[in-house]
């Protein structure tokens, strides 16, 4: 028996809330999700208030990788986003894919990502084991 975890949420574990199995407490975004309204935001308490973070994912290649595939792909997994169906599975999981970047702003994002948590890293002197 699992006490207290803290889990990325799926439509699994809403089905175990619906049974009663489950008590969904909060969430870690800075806003409720459209797909868990009546489960509070973190952010919500006083406690917490500032407490906002949410699971991004991308896809890395190779960086000797030529530019034409990169861009080809970058294309094609843009146009798979915007699939009614790959969206309509991706929300059953209450995950919601962000506005199209381009590989320019992906990478920028992706170096601010990278340098935020190593900032929190060293704030509560983590270290390599």
């Amino acid at each position: 028996m699992v006490d207290f975890a803290v889990l990325v949420y799926s439509a699994g574990m809403g089905a175990l809330a619906d049974q009663g199995r489950l008590k969904v407490i909060g969430q870690l975004g800075a806003q409720r999700s459209d797909l868990l309204k009546n489960v509070p935001a973190m952010s919500e308490t006083q406690s917490l208030k500032n407490v906002s973070y949410k699971i991004w994912t991308g896809f890395m290649v190779p960086k000797n990788t030529p530019e034409e595939v990169v861009v080809k792909l970058h294309a094609a997994i843009g146009k798979t986003l915007q699939d009614p169906g790959v969206r309509a599975q991706l929300a059953a999981q209450t995950q919601h894919p962000s506005a199209p970047m381009t590989l320019a702003e992906s990478a920028k994002f992706f170096d601010g990502e990278a340098a935020r948590y190593r900032a929190i890293a060293k704030q509560i002197n983590l270290q390599p084991q």
